[in-house]
């Protein structure tokens, strides 16, 4: 049989315990500079070690029914109460540590085997505080390690000392022994501190209730089996008759010393601050920024100032890299690998394999850009602490609407993907509250509808792309605002008391961000990938079958496919959003967007394309591949040498089929709005019913029409 020792981390949301956990295990869990990034319980097996990394708790879970309901209390209290776990570290955050020892004291008293990890050293250290863990560790009673993230060396000690404890229990395990090194530490070191600082005055009464204690601990333990924690003890004394041997004023210490273990706690962690951390008083640039940004008049400006920016920067990546990019591609991939497989395919084969190629590679590589700009400026954002301070400073606010403060976490995390941010809801424990933001989340644009956005917006809108997308994300806030207050007027939230607690600014570190942007852009690439050539391959098939007579025959045009046919069945809803009646090809476009939104683009391209059915071009790669190449190669050079604007095929067809700019807008309006991709849908249903995930396509649909509807006709 195979033993490990389980070792859990623990302690305050955003104290460094995911990013500890990840340092040590080797895993990639998501880690962010704002409470409530880890809301499940995640596991990693690492030779004779099992990870287990817990969410963050304000404080020491108990039971109560404040908890219920919040996911990451009752996990946290589960494992609390299954006694699986042979070492669990206190994970102390450096920067607020008189708050965090208040965690590690109960969880002290109340478990064995605790050990301290004091992290985010290096932030501590540039704040002026530094903490004496040697001091500590001995005023504690247990054993204490500081880690930073420029360290590498405090980390490899930790690794090594956690080994070396792992080694001893999983030995103990296979001999069914119990071993707790630090369980009479907290006997002989920290409750004996406790009452002696409680009773400072009183030497001789302190000595008498550590005595009786420790007397009552060796009495109970002949008819406990197990170890006895202090808090332990404490119950048992209280809630049993049968101990006789104990003195009452005991008994009536225990009582008093839980109704008021706050201040109790408190007094004994301010002596121990004064003794292990010294600070230099210092105010930088940060303090004054820091209080300017709480002042409510910059609250609101500051923060549309940054998501415009993040928009900006994201849509001047897809206007000036895509291209670029999609350039090299071809000239490195694209054309090469054509002509190599041109001589083994038949001409009906190579047509096919040539544009699924080209235009499934050359929309993928188009996204790269805006998405690795816009994951990036979110995580930018994200590790410098901001988002925390934004919970705090948009409480009020959002309280208006039934939302607490720490709402807009995942309403901002929506800007990139919609699902998780859903998940991430589960940080709001009111479920009226939680159902209000859920349902306003399909409305902040994703980043789906941001590339749809960009790629139309280019070709109509040119410079003013920017101030559209603006316009558009604007207009999705507000529709998610009105959606809030409808929705609260009707379920009328209780307001949920919250704990904030700020994280200290720090400077992002850019390999962390490039880290988490290179591993959530590559999933949000590969997710697209799978559905672009699903719909790829979907199109193309049926694009080559029509129905004559309520039978499916081969069709040798696509003007009357069954997608086409498709098309002009919702021509007559379409037209009064801004489509021409004649353009089935973006009506299919947004039928294929309830798979996902950036597919709307790949269909418009595809159809635009599969219409131009033997394009010169294509008629010159069967004719003369080797013309067809260096033609290729020289409409590249020509693009950065000879000042050549070449308009693509579904460029020019867009252009054609819009009547004017104000039926573009109202078409990306209602592609803002309408129904959630299946994703979102289905990540609703899973929390909060179906009801709602009808609920929110058929509310985000009607708006989306109606609003369109009104754009045409400004």
């Amino acid at each position: 049989m195979e033993f490990c020792c389980n070792v859990a981390l623990l302690g305050h949301p955003n104290s460094g315990k995911t990013t500890l956990m990840n340092r040590l295990s080797g895993t990639k869990c998501r880690t962010g500079n704002w409470f409530g990034v880890t809301l499940m319980k995640n596991e990693k097996k690492c030779e004779e070690i099992k990870f287990i990394d817990l969410p963050g708790t304000d404080y020491f879970p108990r039971g109560t029914s404040y908890e219920t309901g919040h996911v990451e209390y009752e996990i946290v209290h589960d494992l609390l109460k299954s006694d699986d776990v042979d070492l669990y570290i206190s994970v102390v955050d450096a920067t607020n540590i008189k708050h965090d020892l208040m965690f590690t004291m109960e969880l002290m008293m109340r478990k064995a085997n605790v050990l301290i990890v004091i992290t985010k050293a290096d932030i501590a250290k540039r704040h002026g505080i530094t903490i004496k863990h040697d001091t500590l560790a001995t005023l504690l009673g247990c054993d204490a390690f500081v880690v930073s993230a420029t360290s590498n060396s405090s980390i490899t000690e930790l690794k090594k000392y956690l080994c070396k404890c792992a080694t001893i229990i999983c030995t103990a395990k296979k001999n069914n022994h119990q071993v707790m090194p630090y369980f009479n530490n907290v006997w002989n070191v920290l409750l004996p501190s406790i009452i002696k600082h409680q009773f400072q005055d009183n030497e001789d009464k302190a000595k008498s209730i550590i005595n009786e204690l420790k007397h009552a601990k060796t009495t109970a333990k002949k008819e406990v089996s197990g170890l006895i924690s202090v808090f332990s003890l404490f119950e048992l004394l209280q809630n049993s008759t049968t101990y006789n041997y104990v003195d009452y004023s005991i008994v009536r210490y225990i009582k008093q010393f839980t109704e008021n273990i706050f201040s109790c706690y408190t007094s004994f962690i301010n002596e121990i601050y004064d003794k292990t951390v010294i600070v230099e008083k210092s105010r930088t640039l940060i303090n004054y920024i820091d209080e300017l940004s709480f002042k409510l008049i910059f609250t609101l400006p500051i923060f549309a100032l940054l998501i415009s920016g993040i928009l900006f920067l994201s849509a001047l990546s897809s206007s000036f890299i895509s291209p670029i990019l999609l350039d090299l591609v071809n000239a490195l991939f694209t054309y090469p690998a054509t002509l190599a497989i041109s001589g083994v395919l038949p001409d009906a084969l190579l047509i096919l394999v040539y544009r699924s190629l080209s235009l499934g590679l050359n929309i993928i590589i188009s996204f790269i850009p805006p998405v690795c700009t816009l994951y990036a400026c979110l995580f930018t954002l994200e590790e410098t602490g901001y988002m925390s301070r934004l919970s705090l400073l948009m409480n009020r606010t959002l309280s208006r609407i039934g939302l607490p403060g720490n709402a807009i976490i995942p309403l901002i995390l929506s800007f990139g993907c919609n699902v998780p941010s859903i998940h991430t809801t589960l940080s709001i424990s009111n479920k009226k509250s939680r159902i209000i933001a859920i349902m306003m989340i399909p409305f902040m644009s994703c980043n789906g509808r941001f590339i749809v956005f960009t790629t139309i917006g280019l070709y109509f809108f040119r410079s003013y792309t920017f101030l559209k997308i603006f316009e558009l994300y604007a207009l999705g806030i507000f529709v998610g605002i009105l959606t809030a207050i409808i929705l609260c007027k009707i379920l009328k939230p209780q307001p949920d008391t919250i704990i904030l607690r700020l994280s200290q600014y720090t400077l992002p570190s850019f390999a962390i961000v490039s880290q988490k942007t290179w591993d959530f852009s590559k999933s949000f690439i590969l997710s697209i990938t799978k559905s672009i050539f699903i719909s790829l391959i979907i199109f193309y098939t049926f694009s080559s079958f029509s129905l004559k007579e309520y039978k499916i025959v081969t069709s040798n045009y696509l003007s009357d496919s069954i997608l086409a046919e498709m098309g002009r069945k919702i021509s007559f809803i379409t037209q009064h959003i801004g489509v021409h009646p004649d353009d089935w090809q973006i009506n299919v476009a947004l039928i294929a967007g309830i798979i996902s939104k950036e597919v709307i683009i790949t269909t418009a391209r595809t159809l635009y394309t599969l219409e131009d059915n033997a394009n010169e071009q294509e008629l010159l790669l069967l004719q003369n591949k080797q013309k067809w190449m260096l033609q290729k190669y020289e409409q590249i050079f020509n693009r950065y040498f000879e000042n050549n604007t070449e308009i693509s095929i579904h460029e020019e067809v867009l252009k054609t089929n819009f009547d004017n700019s104000q039926n573009v807008f109202a078409f990306m309006v209602f592609v803002l709005l309408y129904f959630p991709c299946i994703s979102v849908f289905a990540m609703i249903k899973s929390q909060i019913g179906l009801k709602w995930a009808i609920l929110s396509f058929l509310w985000s649909t009607s708006i989306g029409y109606i609003l369109a509807w009104i754009f045409t006709l400004i």
